[in-house]
């Protein structure tokens, strides 16, 4: 227990556990091996924190069940797992590396916020990595290049209504252009993005990177002048980026092109699909 505040340099080479707060503070550069930070132990909550504003080095086994924010520069160079409930913090203008050989996991009901730089470094065939399959948000101006979305190379079909307790990852992304990439091809998971409030028609963009849009549309639109989502054919037959999944809320008409396909369609609330045929995978 009790806080650590890291003014210097500062090499762990053993385990090392918080239970509350460690401060790496504006000239200190801490360098830990094994660091557990504590989110719960038993029945008891710690939710501990881990606040960098210079340099943090994970060189062993680390792992995070609490929050970890990060103002500056955080280097991976073994392994971090981000436990279901951890939560991970990139602040704007700062940069969280996965360095060749290091692998970063954010698992299964845990969250990472990325307002900086979220990437791997590459030299050849030698790679770090970034494995997401818990939630990834993506925000405005943020650059987020990861490795894989999903933990499988085969995505099983959602056998549970919450993704979040599928082992498929999901990016949000909070800007349509969005500086982001999956580099496994076959391993995208779910790539989401939520429509402007009052849109009346959905046309593609080049750089478009989501396969999942969602309309949560507050516009009034009458049955004679329907949200209209037709162009979404013309780009769900081909390339990884497909939308390929459709989600809408509220109280809206929708019109789709004749016979649009869609491995899913999730309607929450009075939403009328007017006179299509509108297929999803089985």
């Amino acid at each position: 227990g009790g806080v650590v505040n890291v003014d210097q340099t500062l090499n762990v080479l053993d385990n090392m556990k918080n239970y509350e707060a460690i401060n790496v503070n504006e000239k200190g550069e801490l360098t830990v091996s094994n660091l557990t930070n504590v989110g719960t132990e038993g029945y008891v909550t710690y939710n501990a924190t881990v606040v960098n504003n210079n340099l943090l080095t994970f060189t062993g086994a680390g792992t995070n069940g609490g929050v970890i924010t990060n103002n500056k520069k955080v280097e991976v160079e073994g392994t971090l797992e981000n436990l279901s409930k951890g939560a991970i913090n990139n602040a704007k203008g700062a940069t969280f590396i996965a360095q060749v050989g290091g692998v970063v996991t954010n698992k299964m009901g845990a969250s990472m916020t990325n307002s900086g730089e979220l990437y791997c470094i590459i030299e050849g065939a030698d790679k770090g990595q970034i494995a997401n399959y818990g939630t990834i948000t993506a925000e405005e101006g943020a650059l987020t290049y990861i490795t894989t979305n999903q933990k499988d190379e085969k995505q099983t079909e959602l056998l549970e209504d919450n993704i979040d307790d599928t082992n498929i990852g999901r990016i949000i992304l909070k800007e349509r252009g969005s500086n982001m990439s999956v580099s496994t091809a076959n391993m995208q998971g779910i790539i989401e993005y939520t429509l402007p409030e009052n849109t009346s028609k959905w046309v593609p963009e080049e750089g478009d990177k989501f396969n999942k849009l969602i309309l949560a549309n507050t516009a009034n639109n009458k049955v004679n002048n329907p949200i209209d989502l037709t162009a979404l054919k013309s780009v769900t037959s081909e390339g990884i980026t497909k939308v390929i999944s459709v989600e809408i809320s509220g109280d809206n008409y929708v019109k789709f092109a004749n016979d649009q396909a869609l491995k899913e369609l999730i309607i929450d609330g009075n939403v009328n699909v007017l006179g299509q045929q509108v297929s999803t995978a089985k």
